[in-house]
């Protein structure tokens, strides 16, 4: 009986422990492959579906979005790409002339999007997204491969540098969204 007890407890100490440590996605060991504008244009495609899906009907409505692919990871048909992004979501109900006056709600952070490779097109499957409750830090490091976090930490701090070029290229692309739909309403 005592062994059996004993026995037991083992198996409950080690099951309780196999998931304690942050293991790394699976899905940052496959192939990398090259970023290629097709992959940019789904990633881009992707994020306004996802940020347009469910939003109130306005007048005017527009998703801006931009971001910055670190690597592409690639097995079978399936690619995993890494991002930073930033996004918002525009409405107006008047006749908007300049970004101030439409409402928005700003998300970004870091993703990895999910995509089926079949005859070079994208097409999107799912993300993992950062979930605010934790660590930016333990997200990155359990969904990013190693070679590119540190990389991506410089990106992400640069952009919030307004001396930065990373930030005057971030937000000029941002901004040519806004003015791009502008000119057409």
């Amino acid at each position: 009986m005592k062994k059996i007890i004993l026995f037991i407890l083992i198996i409950i100490l080690v099951t309780s422990f196999a998931g304690c440590g942050v293991e790394k996605a699976d899905h940052t060991s496959w192939n990398r492959i090259v970023i290629t504008d097709d992959l940019d244009n789904a990633v881009h495609n992707a994020i306004v579906n996802i940020i347009s899906e469910d939003k109130e009907k306005a007048e005017h409505m527009l998703t801006v979005e931009v971001h910055k692919i670190f690597a592409a990871n690639k097995k079978d048909n399936t690619v995993s790409v890494y991002i930073y992004y930033r996004s918002s979501y525009l409405t107006s109900n008047g006749n908007p002339k300049k970004e101030e006056d439409f409402d928005c709600s700003d998300q970004g952070g870091h993703i990895v999007m999910f995509f089926d490779n079949i005859d070079e097109d994208y097409i999107y499957k799912s993300l993992e997204e950062y979930e605010f409750e934790g660590p930016d830090d333990e997200f990155l490091e359990a969904n990013f491969p190693d070679d590119i976090i540190e990389a991506v930490n410089d990106y992400t701090d640069a952009v919030t540098d307004v001396n930065s070029e990373e930030y005057k290229e971030f937000w000029n692309e941002w901004n040519n969204q806004i003015n791009s739909y502008l000119e057409n309403v």
